[in-house]
């Protein structure tokens, strides 16, 4: 888009002096960007793409949060350590003007959970065959729980009966 303007000066006098400048007005477009996912556990990979039109952008510059940068339309990135990160994205058109965004909290990366637990009695027999299951993990936020003889429970800490059918392992 062009635009002219016209600059007329006088300082009192007959004399003017006038002058016509032209001003080229480029479209910059804004910062528009997606992930296909913005939350996972660690080693969560991310593909991002640019949602901007692409004959208008020269270049696009990502700042992941993390330490890692790429350039182009649709990079990929692996966050291997918890945490939510900032994404950063610059752009230059193809008329040479620039823009950038930050995307605070863009990216909400969790630890991965690690599963531990203890059981009592230490060896179940047919005379004590209910056991009683203590959760030790950490970072889990829902728990399932498969006893090996088709019984299943959600419960944190869960007891389980397990039947009386003489000496059977089960896994």
């Amino acid at each position: 888009m062009n635009t002219t303007y016209i600059l007329t000066v006088s300082a009192g006098c007959e004399n003017t002096a006038t002058t016509t400048v032209t001003v080229d007005m480029f479209p910059i477009p804004n910062i528009d960007i997606d992930a296909d996912r913005r939350e996972g556990c660690e080693d969560l990979d991310v593909q991002f793409t640019s949602m901007m039109d692409a004959t208008l952008i020269e270049l696009i510059q990502w700042d992941f949060g993390d330490g890692a940068i790429a350039t182009g339309e649709a990079p990929a990135h692996v966050y291997k350590d918890p945490g939510c990160f900032d994404v950063e994205v610059r752009i230059t058109t193809v008329d040479g003007c620039r823009n950038n965004a930050i995307l605070d909290d863009y990216i909400c990366v969790w630890q991965m959970p690690e599963a531990a637990f203890m059981y009592n009695p230490a060896e179940p027999d047919i005379f004590s065959s209910t056991v009683e299951f203590t959760n030790l993990s950490e970072d889990g936020s829902a728990y399932e729980w498969y006893f090996g003889d088709g019984g299943f429970s959600t419960n944190i800490n869960p007891d389980h009966t397990y039947p009386d059918v003489g000496n059977q392992r089960y896994l």
